[in-house]
């Protein structure tokens, strides 16, 4: 660095060099995380696949998409709201097991499951 360190009067054009320099020694550039590719066939709880889907039909202006086909192993949570691509919506009809049944493992299936949209993802 060309400020001299025995100087008791730093210009402020080297105060701020010597600010710059420690800035970025001690404090990383913060990266946003990143989203993980997706499947755009499937719905999403948590951050992992729950349900697979096929024939979606998306009606903003109902406010809805509509599944052909749903297919969910066993992690699908009706009570929770699902993301599928750009949304976040709420599917009460997802296949999920039985209540207060100790099911090993579950698969389920709809057919023309409805779902309502809640809101983009952020």
């Amino acid at each position: 660095m060309s400020c001299k360190a025995n100087s008791q009067t730093h210009s402020k054009t080297c105060k701020q060099k010597i600010f710059d320099t420690l800035q970025q020694k001690l404090i990383p550039e913060v990266t946003p995380p990143q989203r993980t590719a997706r499947n755009p066939n499937a719905l999403y709880q948590y951050g992992e696949a729950v349900a697979d889907v096929q024939g979606a039909i998306i009606a903003q202006a109902n406010g809805t998409v509509s599944f052909q086909f749903v297919h969910a192993a066993g992690k699908a949570d009706p009570a929770h709201d699902v993301e599928y691509q750009d949304w976040v919506l709420r599917c009460p009809g997802l296949p999920a097991p039985p209540p207060n049944v100790l099911v090993g493992q579950f698969s389920g299936a709809a057919a023309g499951l409805q779902c309502t949209i809640v809101r983009k993802v952020s």
